[in-house]
């Protein structure tokens, strides 16, 4: 893979104010994207979902009816809720946000970072319909351990979940079969995202 790695994280690929930016956030596209709540004791979570009969993690989400019942948003609401002197949130792989989502609505910064369009077109309108835009920012890549071009392998089947960051050049369609397919990005490091949380901070 060749490609021009980022030193510096790009602006082009911050969406906290351009939200229709470059093909991501497009709220066409979700027009027939499914809606489920997560109720909770202090707000209800509002996500828009793949559709459950596919995606994995969208399953879950739709098929539960309090935020307690997955046991990812559980586990993190109640570390939010201990560690309350926590400003901001990384969610590295963020799929359609139900930990961005949910920490945005416990007063955090969030930095959602994921390589699936069609994941960041449901985060954005999740992001949108809770008018948590001053709380999340929104990043279309992946995160790596350098510099190095490295291989995002997603499936074609409809299932947005599992999908891999390939660090160590392993053909993963080979392991995992037909349904998957290689794409050659260049990512970004956390150096790169804690860099901008304090102007992230400053203009929001």
């Amino acid at each position: 893979l060749n490609m021009k790695p980022y030193r510096v994280m790009p602006k082009s690929f911050i969406y906290d104010d351009g939200w229709q930016h470059r093909g991501v956030c497009n709220f066409s596209k979700i027009s027939a994207a499914q809606i489920t709540t997560l109720h909770d004791t202090d707000f209800d979570l509002n996500m828009f979902v793949h559709n459950p009969k596919m995606d994995q993690i969208s399953e879950i989400l739709y098929h539960s009816n309090n935020l307690k019942d997955v046991p990812s948003a559980k586990l993190v609401k109640a570390f939010l809720d201990v560690f309350t002197d926590i400003d901001y949130v990384i969610d590295i792989g963020a799929h359609i946000g139900s930990i961005s989502i949910l920490s945005a609505m416990m007063g955090k910064k969030v930095v959602a970072i994921d390589a699936d369009k069609e994941n960041l077109n449901l985060l954005c309108s999740s992001v949108v319909n809770s008018s948590l835009q001053k709380n999340v920012v929104i990043i279309h890549g992946v995160v790596g351990m350098s510099h190095k071009a490295v291989t995002w392998a997603y499936q074609t089947n409809g299932n947005h979940s599992g999908n891999y960051v390939d660090t160590e050049d392993i053909t993963w369609s080979q392991k995992s079969g037909s349904n998957w397919r290689l794409e050659g990005r260049a990512p970004f490091m956390m150096d790169n995202m804690m860099d901008m949380l304090p102007n992230m901070s400053a203009s929001n």
